[in-house]
C-alpha cells in the first residue's frame, strides 16, 4: 500500500513539474519575440547613436559639407521619434537650415527634413511653406505632395488637403505616401479604407 502511495506521489509529482515546465516554457516563448524586438530596438539605437558621432566628426571638420549636416539632421530627428526629446527636433531644424544653406539645388530631401521637424514642433504654418516649395520645384513628385496635405491638414485646411490627397491616391503603395493617405481616410471615418492603405504598403515595402 505504501509503495502504491509512493508512486501516486510521484506520478503527481511529475505531472505538476511537467506543468510547471510546460507553462515555462510557454511563457519564454511569448517573451522570446519581445526581447528580440527590445535587442532589435537597442541595436538601432546604439547604431545610430554612433552615426551621430560620426557625422558630428565629419560636419565639425568640414564647415562647407552640405551632405554632413543633412545626414546629421535626419539622424537627430530619427532619434527624436524614439525618445521624445525636443532637444534633438531643433538641433535636426538647425542642421537643415545649415544645410540648405550651402546647398539650395538638390538638396529636396533634407527640405523634407525640415519640414518634418517644423512638423514635430507643431510650427505647421512654416512646414506648409517648406512643403509648398517642394511642390512648386516638383510638382510630380507624390511624396512632396502628401506632405503638403498633411501639413493643410494640421493646418485645418481640409479642401486644399482634399486636392493634395486626391492628386497622389494611385501612390497608396508609397511607405511615403501611404500613412498620410490613410490618417486622410481615418479622420473622414473611412477606418477599413485606412486600414486597407497600410495593409497594402506593407505588403509591398515586404516584397521590395
Amino acid at each position: 500500500m505504501r509503495t502504491r502511495s509512493l508512486r501516486v506521489a510521484l506520478v503527481v509529482a511529475g505531472v505538476a513539474g511537467a506543468g510547471a515546465w510546460w507553462a515555462a516554457r510557454n511563457a519564454a516563448a511569448a517573451e522570446s519575440p519581445r526581447a528580440a524586438a527590445a535587442g532589435r530596438v537597442a541595436a538601432e539605437a546604439a547604431r545610430r547613436d554612433r552615426d551621430i558621432l560620426f557625422y558630428e566628426r565629419r560636419a565639425g571638420e568640414d564647415w562647407r559639407s552640405a551632405a554632413d549636416r543633412a545626414a546629421l539632421a535626419a539622424l537627430y530627428l530619427q532619434r527624436s521619434r524614439a525618445s521624445g526629446d525636443v532637444a534633438d527636433v531643433a538641433r535636426a531644424e538647425s542642421l537643415a537650415r545649415e544645410s540648405l544653406a550651402l546647398r539650395a539645388t538638390r538638396n529636396a530631401h533634407t527640405s523634407v527634413t525640415l519640414a518634418a521637424s517644423l512638423v514635430a514642433q507643431h510650427r505647421f504654418a512654416d512646414a506648409r511653406d517648406v512643403a509648398a516649395r517642394l511642390v512648386g520645384a516638383e510638382p510630380g513628385v507624390p511624396a512632396y505632395r502628401a506632405l503638403l496635405g498633411e501639413v493643410e491638414l494640421e493646418l485645418g485646411e481640409y479642401e486644399a488637403a482634399r486636392r493634395s490627397f486626391a492628386a497622389v491616391t494611385s501612390q497608396r503603395a508609397s511607405l511615403s505616401v501611404a500613412p498620410r493617405l490613410a490618417r486622410w481616410a481615418e479622420l473622414r471615418g473611412d477606418t477599413a479604407s485606412a486600414r486597407r492603405i497600410l495593409h497594402r504598403a506593407m505588403a509591398a515595402a515586404d516584397s521590395a
